[in-house]
């Protein structure tokens, strides 16, 4: 939550996703691993890193399940992906109306 509210730069931080998997090594690194791969994956394809941000948010809750990790750790990563969509909101509505940037693409 620090990294993306925090107190010094009026609540106004980042999206989450580099501390998020930081977090998701350490719990349990064959899932974070397989994460970053979709990551990787979803962005070679569609240039988009926002959508590959999403997509790996949401592969580790999937994986952690798969693998059958800790309980506790599920229920994290849940909440961590409610959190990482959350933050991703204003891409999401871009990448609807098909305004979000691609990757090496220029601003307008």
């Amino acid at each position: 939550l620090g990294h993306c509210f925090p107190v010094y730069i009026k609540f106004r931080g980042g999206k989450g996703l580099a501390t998020t998997f930081g977090v998701y090594a350490a719990l349990a690194f064959k899932p974070a691993l397989l994460s970053l791969v979709i990551f990787l994956i979803v962005i070679a394809i569609s240039r988009y890193v926002s959508l590959g941000s999403l997509f790996a948010a949401l592969s580790y809750p999937l994986f952690i399940y798969l693998f059958k990790e800790e309980g506790g750790i599920l229920y994290l990563s849940l909440a961590l992906f409610h959190l990482i969509m959350f933050m991703h909101r204003s891409n999401i509505k871009r990448l609807i109306k098909g305004t979000e940037r691609k990757l090496g693409e220029k601003a307008r």
